[in-house]
């Protein structure tokens, strides 16, 4: 009797969506004032890092992979995406914020967090990585027709891109 007076109260339900959202934005945010975070919680939202590490790590195995074929050395990889990872993060769908402005609501999610010890981070649903656009491999020794070919074919089975997508050029 006494929970459906007291909610019926229209102040009451004001006061209780307020002391709500202040608490989503608290557990948002992790309840820290400054900046105690360490480097770690922050890097899944840090997309410039993976981006570049993505395209780095594909760059060092086309060197390897070229430097492996007889006569061939010193290579040196360009890898060009045209767009970046695309991260999707998990929604929190128990603490949604609603807005009501001019009549029109709108609903948002937070996004959710694990914790693993002293270690939370954002919950990664999926992630999609770009497709590679162009390759440009400068080496020595690519100046023999037969292997320049080689090389250009090898890399677009393996990457699987069009052959006028990848430039081999003498180093």
């Amino acid at each position: 009797m006494f929970k459906s007076n007291f909610f019926a109260n229209k102040k009451v339900q004001i006061a209780c969506a307020i002391v709500l959202s202040f608490v989503i934005l608290l557990i948002a945010f992790g309840g820290k004032g400054g900046s105690s975070e360490n480097e770690d919680d922050k890097k899944p939202f840090d997309n410039t890092v993976e981006d570049e590490s993505y395209e780095e790590n594909i760059e060092n195995r086309i060197e390897t992979i070229v430097n492996s074929v007889g006569g061939i050395t010193e290579a040196k990889a360009f890898v060009y995406t045209k767009s970046s990872i695309e991260i999707v993060y998990g929604e929190d769908y128990e603490h949604k914020i609603s807005n009501s402005e001019n009549g029109n609501t709108s609903e948002a999610h937070t996004i959710a967090f694990s914790k693993d010890g002293t270690k939370t981070t954002a919950v990664i649903i999926k992630k999609e990585y770009p497709d590679i656009e162009g390759v440009l491999v400068v080496a020595k020794g690519a100046d023999d027709e037969k292997k320049r070919i080689m090389i250009i074919n090898a890399l677009a089975t393996v990457l699987g891109i069009n052959i006028t997508s990848i430039e081999v050029l003498a180093g």
